[in-house]
């Protein structure tokens, strides 16, 4: 079935593949977006390589990094620089709210494990033994989470 709101509607109404994204809302809305793909490789390719935001984050980057000897040319053409300044922009807030999440995930984690070392010492240095081990075996600069 494919959600328009409160209304449901059977997806075979409605012609072509659709994606369900699911917002971050607390009333447990879902929006399927009709796209012109194949919906089970995008699942695949979400789940195996990289998320949406994994992928807009590396296309951003780049374009940025292939804007930044341009700037020059940039200069004689407000548009175009107006365009990348906006990207720019954006990609700053996306940062910021990744910052903001990271810093309270952070805070979280610090708390269970000041509250598992004050009930079982022995437990939290195993787990930040772990911790540290596994870090470190999985320590990939091009793996940023998104």
């Amino acid at each position: 079935m494919t959600s328009f709101g409160s209304f449901a509607a059977p997806s075979f109404w409605l012609p072509g593949n659709f994606q369900t994204i699911a917002p971050a809302t607390n009333w447990g809305t879902q929006i399927t977006v009709n796209y012109q793909g194949n919906a089970a490789i995008e699942r695949d390719v979400q789940s195996e390589v990289a998320s949406f935001g994994k992928q807009l984050g590396i296309v951003t980057e780049a374009v940025l990094a292939l804007a930044g000897p341009l700037t020059g040319a940039l200069d004689a053409d407000a548009d175009a620089k107006e365009k990348v300044v906006r990207l720019a922009t954006l990609a700053a807030r996306v940062d910021a709210v990744k910052a903001r999440h990271g810093a309270a995930i952070e805070t979280q984690i610090r708390e269970q494990v000041q509250s598992l070392a004050a009930n079982d010492r022995d437990a939290a240095d195993r787990l930040l033994q772990t911790l540290r081990r596994e870090l470190a075996e999985s320590a990939d600069p091009d793996d940023k989470p998104v």
